[in-house]
């Protein structure tokens, strides 16, 4: 595009407010921006087929109707190549790769300060800057070409989201290359920053040997591209650990179904046995203490039928005498009586206080 030209964004959530916000940062930090807005993704798409935009800004959730990822799918799928910028409310690492994987050119959480406003309004500038032939086109030609250098800046996101993921990532090229390694894993297998690549270059090349059938498995996906759903092998650490790891993997392809490379995730499970039996034992005693209540409930039973049945009845029986208006007790009677109904009263307490006792216990 040519300098001093306004870039024209589309503006795509279901949320009136954030429209209204963010149209008035992205217009405050950078003049050369003119914000336009649609409330679903199919008002984005109905847009786009008569007016020319140079880049897209959608939220990844919106409802009813489409969500960002099925916008994006669609775009490429009727040839749109206009570039494209995920919003989110918050990170979420799974919702990034499939962004990327479907030829989105940034992936930024919504920003609530002028930081992010910032952070947006630059990367908006970035896309459209990639965007060739945007001079001319007539409305509704999104269908343009895009330089390379939005691949590099899709590695570099994609390094920055793996870093965050709290499981040890490795990433392989198409040919099985070590790319990167995210900071749990080094940590995991004991590697430094500077040496670790050559490191798991080496575990690869001679998985078949180091690591056996497992080796043989992660050859079948580099080879095929057979997914690996779960595996477990032993590993020596570069510090000399015996580990026990457990590893899922897959291909990475390109939204033109074209391989990009692998992906392994892996985890260390060497206390996962000592956990287990831990485990066990923990629920052997609390199923012993719980056997153990259940007999005393049971006793509990036994005696609340036999002993509170004998004081209810006498404390009943007496009452009903002495409401009887057609008996007539003498005073000591009366008083007899009376002495009767209070010491099973406080028989019937002092039960009572035992079973609060029993259960503070």
């Amino acid at each position: 595009m040519k300098k001093n030209e306004e870039v024209r964004v589309l503006l795509v959530d279901d949320d009136r407010d954030f429209l209204e916000i963010c149209r008035e940062n992205l217009s405050r930090e950078e003049s050369g921006i003119q914000v336009e807005t649609a409330k679903s993704g199919e008002e984005c798409l109905s847009r786009l087929k008569d007016q020319h935009f140079d880049v897209v800004l959608a939220d990844y959730w919106m409802e009813p109707g489409m969500t960002g990822l099925q916008l994006l799918s669609l775009l490429r799928k009727e040839g749109y190549a206009v570039p494209f910028i995920f919003l989110t409310a918050r990170g979420n690492e799974g919702v990034a790769a499939e962004a990327l994987r479907l030829g989105a050119d940034d992936y930024l959480v919504k920003g609530v300060t002028r930081s992010g406003y910032k952070k947006l309004a630059r990367a908006v500038m970035e896309a459209a800057e990639r965007v060739g032939g945007s001079p001319g086109l007539e409305p509704g030609s999104g269908i343009v070409a895009r330089t390379p250098i939005s691949v590099t800046k899709k590695f570099e996101l994609l390094q920055a989201i793996v870093e965050e993921v709290p499981t040890g990532i490795l990433v392989l090229g198409p040919d099985g290359g070590v790319l990167s390694a995210n900071s749990k894993l080094r940590m995991m297998l004991g590697l430094d920053k500077e040496a670790y690549k050559s490191w798991l270059q080496n575990l690869l090349d001679s998985a078949k040997e180091k690591l056996g059938d497992a080796g043989t498995v992660i050859y079948r996906m580099i080879e095929d591209g057979a997914p690996i759903e779960h595996l477990e092998f032993e590993l020596d650490s570069a510090d000399l650990r015996k580990l026990r790891v457990r590893a899922r993997g897959r291909e990475i392809v390109t939204h033109l179904n074209e391989r990009a490379g692998f992906v392994l995730a892996m985890e260390d499970i060497s206390n996962e046995s000592e956990n287990q039996a831990t485990q066990k034992s923990t629920i052997s005693e609390l199923r012993r203490r719980l056997d153990g209540r259940t007999q005393l409930l049971e006793n509990v039973m036994k005696r609340l039928s036999h002993d509170l049945k004998g004081p209810l009845v006498s404390i009943s029986g007496y009452a009903e005498l002495l409401l009887d208006k057609k008996k007539k007790f003498s005073k000591e009677e009366i008083d007899r009586q009376l002495q009767s109904i209070r010491r099973n009263a406080l028989k019937l307490n002092k039960m009572m206080d035992e079973l609060v006792s029993m259960r503070k216990s």
